[in-house]
């Protein structure tokens, strides 16, 4: 039999109930109790398992670092050896190059050293041929020179002698005064290589035959030519004959000195010493000189225009035509 409800405005939980009601309010408040317990564990319990899940976090970062660390440091160091590698052969390459051409630099330095050696030898041969040449060139210069002046010194003594013969003692006076040094060894000049003793010999005689018979030469004492030592030179006097007739006697010396030698350059004092202006030819003419000193004049000119050294002009004179 169910109790009635003493307290009709009650709330029904709180209204008595029957045995029934009051086990299933237990087990209600049981639930309850036991949903706080476990939701108050869960949010005691949450908390601590944050921190650990961090640190396995980083851990694992941490760990994947260091593994990329260590597979950057094997993929280096694999690069290195292969470089190391790489530059192990390029310098054992370049070795072996730098020993080749060692070598070959010096089997061409050996090659050089052997012509060297052959060239200086042959250098050598080309001095010693050439001093030979020379030595040779020298003597025979020499001996051209010397012959020239003997055969200069013949003409001079026949040159004197036509003089002499002829009677032509001025022509003969400038010939000795412009000639002694060549022939008397007592003048500064004097070279017994271009004068032989029987050329020396006549010349003194055919000069000692002029100072008796022209009765116009003299002796002047000289100094030499480092102011000591004086020595006689033969000479015309002075005042005997004309300036103008003197130098017309030197052109003639000059003449007949280098006509049979030289003969363009004979060739050019009469075109030019002798021309129609100069004024020699009229004192050539003017008996000054003898006859035979003229017709000698008139056979070098005649003898030099048929060689083709000089041209006869319509008026009689000559001028110079030099051969090519």
């Amino acid at each position: 039999m169910s109790r009635k409800n003493d307290n009709p405005g009650a709330p029904a939980e709180t209204q008595p109930s029957d045995g029934f009601g009051e086990k299933r309010r237990d087990s209600e408040a049981v639930e309850r109790s036991l949903s706080r317990r476990v939701s108050r564990e869960t949010e005691n319990k949450a908390p601590r398992n944050k921190p650990s899940s961090f640190y396995v976090y980083l851990l694992i970062l941490f760990g994947a670092a260091f593994l990329m660390l260590l597979l950057a440091y094997f993929v280096q160091q694999r690069n290195n050896d292969t470089a190391l590698s790489d530059l192990r052969s390029t310098t054992a390459a370049t070795r072996q190059e730098l020993v080749e051409d060692i070598q070959r630099l010096e089997e061409e330095n050996l090659a050089l050293t052997l012509d060297k050696i052959t060239l200086d030898g042959q250098l050598q041969e080309e001095q010693a041929r050439s001093a030979e040449l020379e030595e040779k060139s020298a003597r025979y210069m020499a001996d051209y020179y010397r012959m020239t002046a003997w055969y200069r010194q013949s003409n001079l003594l026949y040159c004197m002698e036509r003089c002499r013969d002829t009677g032509e003692w001025f022509l003969m006076g400038e010939i000795v005064q412009m000639s002694d040094i060549l022939f008397n060894r007592q003048s500064p000049g004097f070279s017994d290589q271009y004068v032989i003793p029987a050329q020396e010999a006549r010349y003194l005689e055919l000069r000692e035959e002029l100072f008796q018979k022209s009765g116009f030469m003299v002796m002047e004492r000289r100094a030499g030519p480092d102011g000591t030592g004086d020595t006689e030179s033969p000479m015309i006097k002075d005042g005997v004959f004309r300036e103008e007739v003197r130098n017309t006697a030197t052109s003639l010396y000059a003449i007949v000195r280098d006509y049979p030698v030289d003969p363009l350059y004979a060739a050019r004092l009469i075109a030019h010493d002798f021309a129609p202006n100069s004024g020699k030819t009229e004192i050539l003419h003017s008996g000054v000189f003898q006859a035979s000193t003229v017709e000698w004049f008139e056979e070098i000119k005649a003898d030099l225009t048929a060689q083709g050294y000089l041209i006869e002009n319509e008026d009689g004179t000559v001028s110079l035509c030099e051969k090519e």
